[in-house]
């Protein structure tokens, strides 16, 4: 049987701990979806898929581009579960306007 006093002493160092939290930092926001990159159909399918209903995705785009919100937990009027999910499942930067000067 293999000491486990060892295998935790592998990780113990700085170095260690800081490449595997890199790790998974790039691994998990890789995977994650820009709900500003997403159009509103688009979003009530991801949020369907997850199991949540198609309408909130009214609600969260009315956040994002009427209140300029960019942070999952301000958007009260969704439930806490959805709020939770919302920061787990999706990242959200904030929308970049494009002007066109004649």
């Amino acid at each position: 049987m293999p000491d486990e006093g060892n295998a935790v002493k592998e990780y113990a160092t700085i170095e260690n701990c800081k490449a595997l939290r890199n790790e998974r930092d790039s691994v998990g926001t890789a995977e994650r979806t820009d709900l500003a990159e997403l159009e509103r159909p688009a979003l009530e399918v991801a949020l369907e898929a997850r199991g949540h209903k198609r309408f909130h995705a009214r609600q969260i785009f009315r956040w994002i581009y009427r209140r300029g919100v960019a942070d999952a937990e301000a958007m009260t009027d969704l439930s806490l579960e959805l709020r939770a999910a919302l920061a787990r499942d999706f990242t959200l930067t904030t929308p970049t306007l494009a002007f066109f000067v004649n």
